[in-house]
C-alpha cells in the first residue's frame, strides 16, 4: 500500500482505494452516532497514511480540540528516546542521579534504585511498598515523575517538558492544533493515582491521528527521523511480561490479544481521560497499516468505562468494528 503523509494536510481518497469497506464504515459511523451522539464526538480512521473515514457529531467538528489525557504519556515516550539519543540519560541510569530531589519526596531508601526504564514501564514502585522492578502498577504520579526527570535532564524550567513536547513532537509532525502545558499541581506523597504537575495536551482528532501515524511509521515523518525505529519497536512491545502488565514504554500492548481480543496481537494503544469529561482512544495496528482515533463525551458515552478490565469490553467492541472495515483477507489474526 502507498505510504501517504499528511504533509501539509491529510489525503482522503475513496475508502475502496484503501481496501476499506464503505458499507461497514457507514455502519460504524451509524453505531458511533447512536452511542455517542448525545454529546460531542469524533473519529478518524487512517490507512496507508490517508484518511479512509472521518465523522463528527453532537457539536464535535474537525476543529474541536480535546484534552487527550494520558495519551500525553505516549508523547513523552518520544522525548525519552530523544534524551537517550542526545546523551542526557540512559534507560538504566538511576533517577536520583538525574533528579536528586526525588528522594526527599518519599525518603524511601528503595527509591534510590529507581532507574529511568522503571518509570517508563510503570514498574518503579514509587509511592508503593514494592521495590523497583518487582511489580507493574499503572501510576499516574510515576508517569509524571518520569516526565519530570526528562525535564530535569534538559534543564527545563520547573522540570516541565511541555515546551519540548510541542517543539520536538508537535511541530515535527505538523500538529498545528496542539497546545502543550502542565497542570498546576504538586505530588501527593502516598497517592500514586494523583498525577501531580502532569503534562497535558489539547488536540484535534486529526492531529491525534498524526501522532499515531508517527508511531506506525516507527518514528519517521516524511524524510525526517523524529525517533529511532528500534526504540519505537521496543516501546510498543511487552516489556513487563513477567509482571503481567501488557506494557511497553508508556504504551499498552495487546499481548496474546488479552486486552483486545478483537484486534491483532501487534496492536498498541493509549487512552485518555481528559478535561471536561472527555475520553480519547488512540490505537495503532501495524499489521493492517491502521491508525484509529475516537473521542467521546463521557456524559453521553464513556467509551473507556472499565478501561482497567481484561478484556476491555467497550474498547474491544469499538476496535472490533474498526477492524471489520478492513480487507477480509487481511483479517486472519483470530
Amino acid at each position: 500500500m502507498d505510504q501517504n503523509w499528511p504533509v501539509p494536510d491529510w489525503v482522503s481518497p475513496e475508502p475502496e482505494d484503501l481496501g476499506m469497506d464503505r458499507r461497514l464504515l457507514d455502519a460504524y459511523g451509524a453505531w458511533l452516532s447512536e452511542e455517542a451522539g448525545k454529546g460531542a464526538y469524533g473519529t478518524v480512521l487512517v490507512r496507508g497514511g490517508a484518511i479512509g473515514f472521518e465523522d463528527y457529531g453532537g457539536g464535535g467538528t474537525a476543529e474541536s480540540v480535546w484534552e487527550i489525557g494520558s495519551i500525553r504519556k505516549s508523547v513523552a515516550a518520544v522525548l525519552l528516546d530523544i534524551g537517550i539519543q542526545e546523551g542526557k540519560f540512559g534507560l538504566d541510569d538511576r533517577v536520583v542521579d538525574i533528579w536528586p530531589e526525588i528522594y526527599s519526596l518519599t525518603e524511601e531508601e528503595k527509591d534510590k534504585e529507581i532507574r529511568v526504564r522503571h518509570f517508563a514501564t510503570n514498574t518503579s514502585g514509587w509511592m508503593r511498598d514494592g521495590r523497583p522492578g518487582e511489580e507493574w502498577f499503572y501510576s499516574n504520579a510515576g508517569c509524571t515523575a518520569g516526565h519530570a526527570l526528562i525535564g530535569r535532564a534538559y534543564g527545563l524550567p520547573d522540570d516541565r517538558v511541555a515546551p519540548m513536547a510541542m517543539e520536538r513532537v508537535g511541530e515535527a509532525i505538523g500538529a498545528s492544533s496542539w497546545s502543550c502545558y502542565h497542570y498546576d499541581r504538586t505530588f501527593d506523597v502516598g497517592n500514586p493515582g494523583q498525577p501531580g504537575p502532569k503534562l497535558a495536551i489539547d488536540s484535534t482528532v486529526r492531529d491525534t491521528a498524526r501522532f499515531g501515524l508517527l508511531w506506525l511509521r516507527r518514528g519517521r515523518w516524511g524524510k525526517e527521523e523524529v525517533m529511532r525505529a528500534g526504540f519505537a519497536r521496543a516501546a510498543t512491545t511487552d516489556l513487563t511480561m513477567p509482571l503481567n502488565g501488557c506494557y511497553g514504554y508508556w504504551w499498552f500492548v495487546n499481548t496474546g490479544q488479552s486486552l483486545l481480543p478483537a484486534a491483532p496481537a501487534d496492536t498498541f494503544y493509549s487512552v485518555g481521560i481528559g478535561g471536561e469529561d472527555r475520553r480519547t482512544i488512540l490505537a495503532v495496528v501495524p499489521s493492517l497499516d491502521v491508525v484509529a482515533v475516537v473521542a467521546t463525551d463521557a456524559g453521553a458515552y464513556d467509551i473507556l468505562k472499565g478501561y482497567r478490565e481484561r478484556p476491555l469490553q467497550l474498547m474491544n467492541d469499538w476496535i472490533g468494528r474498526v477492524i471489520a472495515c478492513m480487507p477480509e483477507q487481511e483479517r486472519t489474526f483470530t
